[in-house]
């Protein structure tokens, strides 16, 4: 990401327009990547616990990204100094929405329960679609709603007063539905504990929430509660781990999950006899899936005698050359294998790399930010929150993994 090189290009894209007077800010200090080595010596990197395990920094692999989700503090700060465009590298979701109302309203950053219903309402409409009956639970009423349904679905709208409280709604002759339905499940999509969903500026406490149909399409929230915001930023950071090829095949006729299975095994063994044969490891991982038998179901499946399924093999390696052995058993499957195979008109699956994620904690204190409005520039540092111990975070810094380069894993090609 680089913030400063986007404002420069709306910056010139303004002016090409001739469109005088737009200010545009950009907002840095998120990147951590270049300081990763100091702050881990410095034991300012702490474990990110989810359900109580902590989730530790890998330190064998190369590590391709490290930013700290930001706040809306920044962009109050630059919407305060003139701003009419704000770019950001990585902060939250609902800062987008959290700032411009701190600029609005002024709310000062102690104004706890304002700045929670700020964020819940950034929270809300951050997965668009989803507040106004996408991937909703109920869902054939979104699909066959007005206005076109699914093919027309309405972007939601929050209404926010300097009380804190908020409406939902979306533009008229748009599809979808906004209900007390809708909106409850996407305030409480991936937020860990209602009653503390953690974030930069605020602890969310959603316990006392009330939701309230005020007209069709519209849902009036309120009674949304804060408390202090903790002294660390999460971290998100991506890291290479190898690559990863899938291959998929079409298996119709009776027993179509089973024979998937004797296929998927005998695509898997010839692979690997292949690797031994070539001298090189077993793979690192392998998953097999069919698709169409409600296998994530477990037990409780009820498709296990299903006349189709899509069968998904995926295969891990260090080595991407290695991966040939998998890729080269797919097509002949189809003539050597189960009777009906069909698919894989894609061509012959090619290797990807395979990014994965984790998550720490940074001291607020060691993350100084930089907010640059038009030519001027300044620079500000988060005050720690308190309730360490509230919210039960890790005492024990970790030492992260060093920065590395790709060297033998990038040389395999």
């Amino acid at each position: 990401m680089n913030p400063r090189g986007l404002k420069a290009a709306i910056e010139a894209e303004c002016a090409a327009q001739g469109l005088d007077g737009v200010v545009v800010a950009c907002v840095e200090g998120d990147d951590l990547h270049p300081r990763l080595e100091d702050l881990s010596a410095r034991r300012l990197l702490r474990p990110f616990a989810v359900a109580g395990e902590a989730e530790p920094l890998p330190t064998d692999q190369w590590l391709m990204s490290f930013n700290a989700y930001l706040g809306a503090r920044p962009i109050a700060a630059a919407l305060d100094r003139g701003a009419h465009v704000v770019v950001t590298g990585r902060c939250v979701d609902s800062a987008v929405v959290l700032g411009p109302l701190i600029h609005e309203f002024k709310w000062p950053m102690d104004a706890y329960n304002e700045l929670a219903a700020g964020s819940l309402a950034g929270h809300i409409i951050e997965c668009g679609c989803q507040a106004t009956g996408g991937n909703f639970t109920d869902w054939r009423k979104a699909a066959e709603s007005l206005h076109g349904g699914y093919a027309n679905m309405g972007w939601p709208v929050v209404e926010c007063l300097a009380s804190g409280a908020f409406t939902v709604t979306k533009p008229p002759a748009t599809g979808g539905l906004v209900t007390v339905g809708t909106v409850a499940e996407q305030m409480l999509y991936e937020i860990g504990d209602p009653a503390a969903y953690i974030l930069p500026d605020v602890v969310l406490d959603m316990r006392g929430v009330v939701l309230e149909q005020v007209r069709d399409d519209a849902v009036l929230v309120r009674h949304v509660r804060g408390r202090a915001p903790t002294p660390f930023y999460k971290v998100s950071s991506t890291y290479f781990d190898g690559y990863r090829m899938t291959g998929e095949l079409l298996i119709p006729g009776e027993d179509a999950r089973e024979k998937a299975q004797y296929v998927a095994a005998a695509i898997l063994s010839r692979a690997r006899a292949s690797l031994i044969a070539q001298g090189e490891q077993d793979f690192t991982s392998t998953n097999v899936e069919c698709i169409g038998s409600e296998e994530i179901f477990g037990e409780a499946s009820q498709a296990r005698h299903c006349r189709e399924v899509v069968l998904r093999i995926s295969v891990h390696h260090a080595n991407p050359k290695a991966m040939r052995a998998f890729g080269i058993e797919i097509a002949p499957s189809a003539t050597g294998m189960a009777p009906g195979i069909t698919g894989g008109g894609s061509g012959r699956p090619r290797p990807a790399p395979l990014i994965r994620h984790c998550s720490c904690l940074v001291n607020k204190e060691a993350v100084p930010i930089t907010v640059h409005v038009g030519s001027q520039s300044f620079e500000m540092i988060e005050q720690p929150g308190s309730g360490t111990g509230e919210y039960h975070l890790p005492r024990e810094p970790f030492a992260a993994a060093t920065t590395g380069q790709p060297g033998a894993m990038g040389s395999s090609e």
